[in-house]
C-alpha cells in the first residue's frame, strides 16, 4: 500500500494479481512500476500475471495517508495507520495531537454554553 522514491511515502496505485508455482498471489505495485511486473512474469515461467487492478482509498485512508505521508518512521507501522486507524509506536504524537484537538473543541463548547447561560 505505502512505498517510498525519491519524493517520499507513497500510496500505491495498482495492485497485481499473478499465479506463481500453483498459488493466486496479490501484491501492491510500488516504486517498481508495472513493467517489472511484466517483465519478471516473462523471465520466469513459474509465474503468470492475471490482471492488475486499480487500488481504492477510502476517504479516511487518504485522510491519514495525508496526516503522515512527511514523517520519518517505520514504514509498516505508517501502512497500519493509513490502512486500518491503528496508531503504532512513532505515532504516538499523533494521538496526542488528535487528543489535543478534541479536548479543545469540547472546552469552547463548554465555554459557548457558559457564555450563553447554561443552554
Amino acid at each position: 500500500m505505502l512505498y517510498k522514491d525519491n519524493e517520499g511515502l507513497k500510496l500505491s496505485a495498482k495492485k497485481v494479481r499473478y499465479i506463481q508455482n500453483g498459488e493466486e498471489i496479490e501484491q501492491f505495485v510500488g516504486s517498481e512500476g508495472t513493467q517489472w511486473w511484466i517483465d519478471f512474469a516473462n523471465k520466469w515461467e513459474h509465474t503468470n500475471i492475471i490482471e492488475f487492478v486499480d487500488v481504492v482509498y477510502t476517504a479516511e485512508q487518504l485522510a491519514r495517508y495525508e496526516e503522515v505521508k512527511a514523517m520519518d518512521i517505520n514504514e509498516s507501522v505508517l501502512q497500519e495507520y493509513v490502512e486500518n486507524g491503528m496508531a503504532g509506536q512513532g505515532l504516538e504524537v499523533l494521538a496526542l495531537k488528535k487528543e489535543n484537538e478534541e479536548l479543545r473543541q469540547l472546552l469552547a463548547d463548554l465555554t459557548e454554553t457558559v457564555l450563553l447561560g447554561g443552554a
